[in-house]
């Protein structure tokens, strides 16, 4: 179960209507629209919330009226259909603010009074949207004359759209080199990658990028974390830009978290999108950093501002489940009856490796694997000297004998419901079948949650470690 990602939406949904913090008044004048209600919704991480529905007094024209100012942050426009029809931008200092366009063109046919913010945000936008109709129909003359050979004449409009480009990066530059305290400047600067380095190795080139990533966005800027930008970065720098292993996550997410924490909000956001990638992620040994942040982040109190009592005990008890079983802890020993009424225990097991096999005898996906585990049982159990213990958590052990007998299965087999160690799931976070565990001679977790197919290539990879 996914506790951090439900736990951070009951959170904002709970909270959506304390988001607003001097009044604000916005007129909105779409000409030629048939919307008769608008709505007005904000960004929040990765995803858009919905802030109020304005009736229009007439189609396309109503005002939104706010007697505390709402926070600072990127707004959304949305028509009666719900589809998005424009942004904009909310900064604190504007108190009121007309928006006019026309439904045919909103974006290039918008003009704003009242907000100097709005205003270079739209003239960015028809800045970008101008040059490209004229590159885009200087490039179809240039194809046209491709066609007839007319080199020289190419070269002559090439160099217009070359002239283009140059004029548009010089103005971006000269936008983005304004006032650091204005929210749309800060916008832009956020979208900036770090140039690449040269004459390096690609670990060099990655690494160095990794380490400036972040240089044009203030991780505890709420007001960017109330756009789309902040998420896209976040989960680029996390998902992209880490090796994804449990070490390396902590290794380069925990100084982010720390720079996030100058503001509660993003704080808050940052150790939560963190956490729940390494508890959605299906990379084995993820976990591990899963249940260190929790300790570090949630369980020590630092969450407390935001995080339901309730929420935190879950959290604990999710942690508890975990820490037993990460890679590299020694296996929760089983003792459990076999098909003739003794008990065997993993304990017992002297081979150099143990493979856990939980399965029912109902799994439709256990059908699947365990004629797999069979065939790379019969080749290699004695080459790689393992062992299988098969914990089959069917009640009857008729219907267990049966499926040994019809699968062929020639390992330990025992019956987890008859056990001597009950709460096996619990012990190994069991809920599904097949599950795969694979153990060494000192029966310490080496591999979990993998198919059979993938057991002989870590055997062989950990054998090759200790000929080392």
């Amino acid at each position: 179960m996914n506790f951090i990602k439900a736990i951070f939406i009951i959170f904002l949904v709970s909270t959506l209507g304390n988001i607003y913090s001097q009044g604000i008044k916005i007129d909105f004048n779409i000409n030629n629209s048939e919307d008769t209600i608008l709505f007005l919704a904000h960004y929040q991480g990765e995803r858009t919330y919905l802030d109020d529905t304005i009736f229009c007094t007439n189609p396309g024209k109503t005002t939104f009226v706010c007697d505390t100012m709402p926070v600072s942050g990127m707004y959304i426009v949305a028509g009666q259909n719900m589809k998005k029809l424009f942004d904009f931008f909310v900064d604190g200092s504007d108190t009121a603010i007309i928006f006019n366009t026309n439904q045919a063109q909103i974006m290039a046919d918008m003009s704003v009074v009242g907000s100097e913010e709005n205003n270079n945000f739209y003239n960015y936008i028809q800045l970008l949207h101008f040059a490209r109709i004229k590159t885009d129909s200087l490039t179809k003359i240039v194809d046209s004359l491709k066609v007839l050979g007319k080199t020289k004449k190419i070269e002559k409009i090439q160099q217009k759209i070359d002239k283009i480009d140059v004029d548009i990066r010089a103005q971006i530059e000269e936008i983005k080199s304004g006032d650091k305290s204005s929210i749309f400047v800060r916008f832009l600067l956020a979208q900036e990658d770090p140039q690449i380095l040269e004459g390096v190795s690609k670990e060099e080139q990655i690494a160095d990028f990794r380490t400036h990533y972040f240089d044009n966005l203030k991780l505890d800027d709420a007001a960017i974390l109330r756009t789309p930008i902040y998420h896209n970065r976040l989960a680029f720098y996390v998902e992209k830009l880490i090796t994804p292993q449990s070490d390396s996550l902590l290794k380069y997410t925990i100084p982010i978290i720390e720079k996030s924490k100058g503001d509660r909000d993003t704080y808050q956001y940052v150790t939560w999108y963190v956490t729940n990638y390494a508890e959605r992620s299906k990379i084995m040994g993820m976990d591990a950093a899963f249940v260190a942040l929790i300790d570090k982040y949630f369980l020590s109190g630092e969450m407390d501002y935001w995080l339901p009592e309730s929420a935190k005990k879950e959290m604990k008890k999710r942690a508890k489940t975990l820490r037993p079983i990460l890679l590299g802890k020694k296996a929760p020993n089983l003792i459990m009856m076999d098909t003739v009424g003794n008990f065997r225990a993993i304990a017992e097991i002297e081979k150099d490796y143990t493979i856990l096999l939980f399965w029912d005898t109902e799994c439709g996906h256990c059908k699947k694997e365990i004629p797999h585990l069979k065939d790379m049982y019969t080749k290699y159990s004695d080459s790689l000297n393992f062992e299988v213990f098969a914990i089959c958590s069917d009640t009857s052990m008729v219907a267990m004998k049966n499926a040994i007998k019809k699968y062929d299965m020639p390992w330990i087999n025992v019956n987890g419901p008859r056990s001597f160690t009950p709460g096996y799931h619990r012990l190994y976070d069991i809920n599904s079948t097949p599950i795969l565990y694979l153990l060494d001679s000192e029966k310490k977790i080496v591999a979990k949650n993998i198919l059979s197919e993938q057991m002989i290539e870590i055997i062989k990879t950990e054998d090759s470690k200790k000929s080392e």
